[in-house]
């Protein structure tokens, strides 16, 4: 669940639109916001497993940023995927990895 870092204007702008579709691409729920700064999806309702999803972006020293990706379902037994292997697929997606 480390951040993913870009560099630059260029590429930090091109990894925030990437982020955008990968949400739009692997969510059930909608873009409830979605800033220069965050991208967030609505909420499940109780008890389903489907993950919703918080995508931050931080301005660092020297043209640096991070992103981060936050998720969850609202289902105490688990949700559709594992989180490590969805930031996984996050980050590939983000860095054209994929």
């Amino acid at each position: 669940m480390e951040p993913l870092y870009c560099e630059g204007a260029d590429e930090c702008a091109r990894y925030w639109r990437r982020a955008q579709v990968w949400v739009v691409t692997n969510s059930k729920w909608k873009i409830q916001t979605a800033t220069d700064a965050v991208i967030v999806t609505h909420t499940p309702p109780s008890g389903d497993i489907y993950r919703a999803y918080q995508i931050t972006r931080e301005p660092l020293s020297g043209g640096r940023e991070q992103i981060k990706i936050a998720s969850g379902c609202a289902n105490t037994f688990g949700c559709t995927t594992d989180e490590s292997t969805m930031a996984l697929a996050f980050k590939n997606y983000v860095k054209g990895s994929q």
